[in-house]
């Protein structure tokens, strides 16, 4: 089986998606199991965060997993993203290291790390999450970068339980940009 990380809802299927949608519901009515036995996951939160840390550390909790959180630059060295850069600087690590150092001791990374906000041709490359997939071993979801496919399925999944079938329904999403995220 090849590794899949989960970037973006774009990378799945439909079907793929209905599927884990089917699995949310499930672990919804069900919520302690065991599906995370004997697994761990890295957090890492570039940027602050309540609901996203929170359900991620409760869900792996309640599926019988473990949670470590870490924030690179406040509790862990600060991280390099740029490939061949002298290591003289603010940064004490780098990404292919620490992907890789990560991936022995998780079975799974999670990233949230928010765009600069100042240069779309930049900020659309996505450095940070797009390192950490080309360099772990072990799979890696999106926590929110540009996007945040993790709340997308939860909307998905909201709507379901109060409208039923979606297929065929429009719906309209708005959002507004939070100055200093």
């Amino acid at each position: 089986m090849s590794l899949r990380h989960f970037l973006s809802t774009q990378d799945w299927s439909r079907a793929e998606l209905d599927a884990l949608l089917v699995q949310a519901e499930a672990f919804k009515r069900q919520r302690l199991g065991h599906e995370l036995r004997g697994k761990s996951i890295a957090l890492l939160f570039f940027n602050n965060s309540m609901r996203t840390r929170t359900s991620f550390e409760l869900g792996a909790q309640q599926l019988g997993g473990y949670a470590v959180v870490l924030s690179p630059g406040r509790d862990a060295w600060p991280i390099e993203f740029d490939v061949g850069t002298v290591m003289d600087g603010e940064s004490e690590e780098h990404i292919v290291e620490v992907a890789r150092v990560l991936s022995r001791y998780v079975d799974l990374i999670g990233v949230r790390a928010f765009p600069k906000f100042q240069d779309w041709n930049v900020d659309r490359q996505d450095r940070v999450l797009q390192g950490f997939a080309r360099y772990a071993s072990v799979p890696v979801i999106n926590l929110e970068t540009i996007t945040h496919p993790c709340q997308e399925l939860a909307h998905a999944m909201a709507m379901r339980e109060r409208l039923g079938d979606l297929r065929g329904r429009k719906y309209v999403l708005t959002w507004t940009y939070t100055p200093g995220r």
